[in-house]
């Protein structure tokens, strides 16, 4: 969902820009890379090293007041960032679990909370690459569409492009790798081993 939560970030910058004007850019960015930023830690312990679904949103509340209180391109940018991180760890408890094939259902991890030391259950009404999760890259994109200025078009419907490509994929993509990797981020840690293990080796 990686591109879904991107663009639903973009989304949220778009709508957060209209309260500042000339911050749009500021806000977009920072919608961008929040909705990105948890799904980093796939390098680590995917949906849990950067996915904090009660922390982000109790940050997402306090830097919203702050730039409520203090309009300023900085203040925006923190909660949009915030917010979006937030909805990306939210959104993800909609889906399966960590498992790379979803629609085997044979994983129960969800999202880690923090604050109560435990995984979350998947819902399992939305898995990554599905219609569904297209359908809402979609729905997010259009309205971002609609709020930004053309020059945001273009990024835009790439994403989505992309987003088609990877929904059409998705399942082959599972298909080619070996069934011993039972999350991406298994086997994106052994290609990275192998990678650098060449250069050091």
């Amino acid at each position: 969902m990686v591109f879904t939560h991107v663009l639903v970030g973009i989304l949220l910058g778009a709508i957060a820009a209209g309260a500042l004007p000339g911050a749009t850019a500021v806000a977009v960015t920072a919608g961008g890379l929040g909705g990105f930023f948890p799904d980093l830690d796939m390098l680590f312990v995917h949906r849990k090293t950067l996915h904090f679904p009660v922390v982000f949103s109790l940050l997402a509340l306090v830097t919203g007041g702050i730039a409520a209180l203090e309009p300023a391109p900085v203040t925006l940018a923190a909660f949009v960032f915030l917010l979006a991180a937030s909805l990306h760890s939210l959104m993800d408890t909609l889906g399966g679990g960590k498992e790379m094939r979803p629609w085997r259902e044979t994983d129960d991890r969800a999202v880690y909370d923090h604050v109560s030391g435990r995984w979350l259950t998947p819902r399992r009404l939305i898995y990554d690459g599905s219609l569904p999760d297209l359908g809402m890259a979609v729905v997010a994109g259009g309205f971002a569409v609609y709020l930004l200025p053309g020059g945001y078009t273009l990024p835009v419907l790439a994403l989505l492009f992309v987003a088609g490509i990877y929904t059409v994929l998705r399942r082959w993509i599972t298909r080619v790798i070996s069934e011993e990797f039972d999350t991406f981020s298994e086997y994106i840690q052994y290609r990275l081993r192998s990678v650098f293990g060449r250069f050091t080796g």
